[in-house]
C-alpha cells in the first residue's frame, strides 16, 4: 500500500505540466515534502475560518470551491477537475479564512503540499514560481470570463452556454450522441450560473421535452450539440 502511493506520487509529479524540467534533487523533495488524499463524495477538505496552509492539486476526480452569504447561503466560486490548483494559492497566511471546498466524486485523489515547504522550493526556483503564478491566474481569469459571459443572458442561455463549456472542458471532440458524467446537483449548476435551483429544475425540463439535453443523476446527454440553443 504504501509503495503503491509513493509510486502514484512519483508518477504524478513527475508528469504534471508545472513540475517539468525540474532538476532530480528538486523531484526528490517535492516527493518527499507532498501527501496524497483520497476523498469521498461531499467530504469537505476544509471549512471557512479554517488555518488552511497548503496547497492541492488534484490528481482525479472534482471540488467544488464556495463560500457563504451573510444569510448563510451557499456561494458556489468554482468546479475544479484534474490538475488545477486550489488551497492557499497565493502562498499568504491563512488567504481562504471564508473559503470551502468539498469532494464531489469518491475517486477524488488530492497531491497536497505545505505552504512554507513549497516557498522554499519557488524561492530556489523562480521559474516554477512564475508558471505556478500563470497557471493560478489563468484559473482566475477562467472564472472571471465565465461570470463576464453569462451576466447579460437570460437563464435559458446560461445553461446552454455551460453545457456547451463542459463538452468542451471535457475534450470531447463529436458533436452527436454526447455523454458527460454528472456530478453536479441542480443546486450546484443554479449556483455556477446566478440562477434559483426552481429555474435550472425547470429549464432542464424544457430541455428533456425538447430532446436537446437529457440529464439524470449519473450523465447529460446531449443527443446533437448544435440542436443545443
Amino acid at each position: 500500500m504504501v509503495n503503491t502511493a509513493i509510486n502514484s506520487k512519483y508518477w504524478y509529479i513527475r508528469s504534471h505540466q508545472l513540475f517539468n524540467q525540474l532538476q532530480e534533487e528538486d523531484y526528490k523533495e517535492l516527493e518527499w515534502i507532498s501527501g496524497f488524499k483520497s476523498c469521498k463524495k461531499n467530504e469537505f477538505l476544509y471549512f471557512p475560518d479554517n488555518d488552511n496552509r497548503k496547497v492541492y492539486f488534484i490528481k482525479n476526480g472534482f471540488v467544488k470551491l464556495g463560500t457563504y452569504d451573510d444569510e448563510g447561503n451557499e456561494i458556489i466560486l468554482d468546479i475544479l477537475k484534474k490538475d488545477d490548483v486550489f488551497g492557499n494559492i497565493s502562498l499568504g497566511e491563512n488567504e481562504h479564512n471564508s473559503e470551502f471546498a468539498v469532494a464531489l466524486t469518491n475517486d477524488t485523489v488530492l497531491c497536497n503540499f505545505n505552504v512554507r515547504e513549497l516557498e522554499k522550493i519557488f524561492e530556489r526556483r523562480p521559474t516554477l514560481a512564475i508558471k505556478f503564478t500563470k497557471k493560478v491566474g489563468e484559473r482566475q481569469l477562467s472564472v472571471t470570463r465565465r461570470f463576464s459571459k453569462i451576466i447579460f443572458k437570460d437563464a435559458r442561455q446560461r445553461l446552454i452556454e455551460f453545457f456547451k463549456e463542459q463538452v468542451l472542458d471535457s475534450g470531447i471532440k463529436e458533436t452527436k450522441n454526447i455523454k458527460l458524467t454528472n456530478h453536479l446537483t441542480h443546486s450546484d449548476i443554479a449556483g455556477l450560473n446566478g440562477l434559483a435551483r426552481q429555474t435550472v429544475t425547470s429549464i432542464l425540463n424544457q430541455f428533456k421535452e425538447e430532446d436537446i439535453l437529457i440529464a439524470d443523476r449519473k450523465y447529460f446527454i446531449i443527443p446533437d450539440l448544435q440542436l443545443l440553443k
